[in-house]
């Protein structure tokens, strides 16, 4: 008897077939832009998978490694249980710490679709500003950067946030009792990751429903705010970190820089660099898409018709404002700004969405040249619209605020040429393509940020140089300088560098804190490079020209210049300069 074959139906292709088919057309779109922005973020994280960690990164990767014998201090535990987890399952390595973050960034692309389509009540509309918004977020260059970061204040704490956000938008249609015990919940949860942030998002919350003159779900916040945070207290003391926590969140709170004397000079020192940054991040389209935005909110909340989008605008405002007083100005990375990014996003698409089903082929067809020619102007006359003015900060100091403001309004210039260009053809061209000026505009401005972000996300993962901490810096030179000292200093050799070139030397050492102040931090002591090269044999030190530069009236005192000039060789890798001790003996 031959072998009879039974052909079994494909019953799961069929059910995935049915489920596809029932979908609503924008709800297939939604899903499209979903797959489609994590197969390009899964392309650009393979692509900077070999970046090296820098700065703050090194101290947070340490920190997880040794944790929680010594722990980190300053915050609750759990992105280091989360670090340890990934530790546990892939090993220790710079890859596997990286993951939470990653595994937080893409889980943020599925809140914004969800809180988007929640908030506008699962209509058409709600479909196709959710798509816009994944779409926006997954090329906003930032985003694909937090992903990279070790550190809890960017694609962990932002994706933290945004649960927040879902959980209270989730549960506000069911009984008093659930919504308290569940925001509660979810409040507690948001502490462990981080302490202050999500006392914005419940009091964003209530300001909202307060404005409203919903009094009564004004007290339920605070009484979820209340329960969560007790529960908080009490199963923080489990922990190791509880002991240190407080103690340095309260002298943090205390530092209310802006109302510092000392500080306010420095403060409006950095604040045009500052303002660049955050504008050159965030694109000019997308500012005017959130000024808008903002507009539209104002005419609402004076004709009380709030809606979600004004609660996203609101608690956007409420955290830059609380942000700005207590820390100061994003003149580097931007990540404090980065977990209240995606609330302006998402007013953003708020307002393009609607207008997206008005436009016939003709007006796509006009938004889809400028999209291109926007694209390519981007790509050969821009690139990193950031790199140049963070490159500034190794030839300036933050005093010199003309020289850096010039070249701010350089690259603004560049950058608002095609977005004048935009509103221009658009606004001609309207009435030919049988479009309203309005509708056509806010398309225009839509598609000119995605081609910028576009534009800035692939220069960037495709860079050489740092885009993150240390901005513009050759990671080939660092790598470079850092190799050096691993082949010239033997394994039971000393090194005094800054923290990400001692880490990869792969040698004993200490991390230079700071070649800027007059005392570094050596392993919890302080102490002067004059005093740890007459305590110690150093085999070499390493730091950037920039760290020389700002600290040169200390490199230049207490004999330390001497003893570099007599008992050492100095080398040079781009920005990196490498000190090689060429004798056994101690320095003189």
């Amino acid at each position: 008897m031959g072998t009879q074959i039974i052909h079994m139906p494909n019953v799961t292709g069929a059910f995935m077939k049915r489920q596809w088919i029932a979908l609503r057309p924008t709800q297939r779109i939604l899903l499209g832009v979903l797959v489609v922005a994590c197969l390009f973020w899964l392309v650009a994280l393979i692509q900077m998978a070999w970046q090296p960690i820098v700065a703050d990164d090194e101290l947070v990767y340490n920190s997880a490694v040794h944790w929680p014998d010594v722990p980190m201090r300053v915050n609750p535990p759990a992105y280091m249980s989360a670090v340890r987890l990934s530790f546990s399952i892939f090993g220790e390595s710079v890859s596997s710490a990286r993951l939470p973050g990653i595994a937080a960034g893409f889980a943020s692309l599925f809140l914004i679709a969800a809180i988007v389509v929640r908030a506008l009540n699962h209509t058409d509309n709600s479909y196709l500003a959710a798509a816009l918004a994944v779409g926006l977020y997954a090329l906003y260059p930032q985003a694909i950067q937090n992903m990279m970061f070790i550190d809890i204040d960017t694609a962990f704490l932002t994706a933290t946030l945004l649960g927040l956000v879902w959980v209270w938008l989730f549960i506000e249609n069911r009984s008093r009792r659930v919504r308290v015990l569940v925001i509660a919940l979810a409040f507690t949860l948001s502490l462990w990751v981080k302490l202050l942030s999500p006392f914005l998002t419940m009091g964003a919350i209530g300001l909202y429903l307060l404005l409203q003159g919903k009094w009564a779900r004004v007290l339920e916040v605070m009484v979820a705010t209340i329960i969560g945070f007790g529960v908080f207290l009490v199963t923080i003391q489990s922990n190791v970190t509880s002991q240190y926590l407080f103690g340095y969140t309260g002298g943090y709170m205390s530092r209310l820089n802006i109302l510092e004397p000392e500080n306010v000079r420095f403060i409006l020192t950095v604040f045009p660099q500052a303002a660049g940054v955050v504008l050159l991040w965030f694109s000019i389209p997308m500012m005017i898409l959130v000024a808008i935005a903002v507009l539209l909110s104002v005419k609402r909340w004076f004709s009380r018709q709030a809606m979600k989008a004004d609660f996203f605008l609101l608690y956007g405002a409420l955290s830059t404002v609380a942000y700005s007083m207590v820390i100061l100005p994003a003149w580097g990375y931007p990540r404090y700004q980065a977990p209240f990014i995606p609330m302006l996003v998402l007013v953003a698409a708020m307002v393009v969405a609607p207008v997206l089903p008005k436009l016939n082929r003709a007006s796509w067809g006009l938004v889809g040249i400028m999209a291109v020619i926007c694209l390519i102007y981007n790509m050969v006359l821009v690139g990193d619209p950031m790199l140049r003015l963070y490159l500034l900060t190794y030839e300036t100091t933050t005093e010199q605020v003309g020289t850096r403001l010039s070249e701010g309004l350089i690259a603004f210039a560049r950058l608002l040429i095609p977005v004048v260009a935009a509103i221009v053809i658009g606004f001609v061209m309207a009435p030919r393509v049988r479009a309203k000026r309005a509708d056509i505009l806010l398309v225009m401005l839509c598609a000119i940020a995605m081609g910028t972000y576009l534009t800035t996300s692939v220069t960037q993962f495709e860079a050489r140089y740092s885009t993150r901490y240390r901005y513009g810096l050759n990671l080939d030179d660092m790598l470079t300088a850092s190799q050096r000292i691993h082949d010239a200093v033997p394994p039971d050799g000393f090194v005094a560098a800054i923290d990400d070139v001692l880490f990869y030397t792969k040698r004993p050492g200490k991390g230079i804190y700071g070649l800027s102040t007059r005392e570094n931090l050596m392993g919890g002591k302080t102490m002067t490079l004059a005093e740890l090269l007459r305590v110690q044999h150093v085999d070499a030190l390493a730091w950037t020209a920039k760290d020389a530069f700002r600290g040169s009236e200390m490199l230049n005192s207490s004999g330390v210049q001497h003893i570099l000039d007599t008992c050492y060789d100095k080398e040079q890798y781009g920005k990196f300069v490498v000190y090689l001790n060429k004798q056994q003996t101690p320095c003189p």
